[in-house]
């Protein structure tokens, strides 16, 4: 259950990723302890998890395989910090439409 927001990609992380994205210097706010401007509530509605994952996962079915989405119950954070970076930094997948 996500726990916080992403105000860099306007989406919803857990705790394990929101750490990952505080390293890659993503703006990271906790849902229960933060205040959030109309903007940021704004933001969210209008993007969103599923906008997100459409362009940075557009080309990840045609990669052949090779990298497998982290789940929940994944015992090795470095796995799910690879993804990310793949994901968000390395834009490995990414597509604008």
């Amino acid at each position: 259950m996500p726990g916080y927001v992403d105000l860099t990609l306007m989406a919803f992380v857990c705790t394990r990723c929101s750490g990952i994205h505080r390293n890659f210097q993503f703006k990271i706010k906790g849902i229960s302890m933060s205040e959030f401007s109309q903007e940021d509530c704004e933001g969210l509605m209008a993007v969103g998890n599923e906008v997100v994952n459409k362009k940075y996962l557009a080309n990840f079915a045609q990669s052949g395989g090779n990298t497998k989405l982290p789940q929940s119950t994944d015992t090795d954070p470095s796995k799910t910090a690879t993804f990310l970076r793949l994901k968000y930094l390395e834009k490995r997948w990414f597509s604008e439409s």
